[in-house]
């Protein structure tokens, strides 16, 4: 039999495989196959390729696709050829708004869960304005303005949690 240089089998694995299954040989195996659904050759294949033949003809046929990186493609739910200037990212990223992206979350978590107490987010937002502000760089001329902000905050936490709205269930 020939040998495959991309199979680990061998002659002398082929032979114990037949041997523990009680066949001398594969035409044995395939005895009980009528003539008339036997191929009856060898397959009319093209001569084999090299890894970086293979690679080079894959390659060749990937090209003839269109990608969405060439064509409009609407996939995506509408996240897809945004043009975001560099400024954004700049803007985005300043203190005086990590501090509010910040406030943001802890707002969408208390409102989704409904198990932190008022008073203990209250108080992570007071701990934010104390620490967080000079950590991340926030002008002084914004920290009053981001104080302000936390405090309506936890007024308004203190408000809701009369009313049971964010109350521990």
């Amino acid at each position: 039999m020939t040998q495959h240089p991309f199979l680990a089998l061998t002659d002398a694995d082929r032979e114990e495989m037949l041997a523990t299954i009680g066949v001398a040989s594969i035409d044995e195996l395939f005895r009980d196959l009528p003539q008339a659904v036997r191929f009856g050759r060898e397959l009319d294949l093209e001569p084999a390729l090299s890894e970086q033949e293979v690679f080079a003809h894959v390659a060749a046929l990937a090209e003839q696709n269109a990608d969405a990186g060439s064509e409009l493609s609407f996939l995506g739910a509408g996240i897809y050829d945004h043009y975001v200037p560099a400024v954004v990212d700049v803007v985005w990223q300043r203190g005086e708004f990590l501090i509010l992206r910040l406030l943001d979350r802890v707002l969408v978590e208390a409102r989704h869960h409904k198990q932190v107490p008022p008073q203990v987010l209250a108080g992570i937002l007071l701990g934010v304005v104390a620490n967080g502000l000079n950590l991340f760089g926030v002008s002084p001329f914004w920290q009053p303005v981001a104080t302000g902000l936390i405090l309506i905050v936890a007024v308004a936490f203190d408000g809701y949690s009369k009313r049971g709205a964010l109350a521990s269930t």
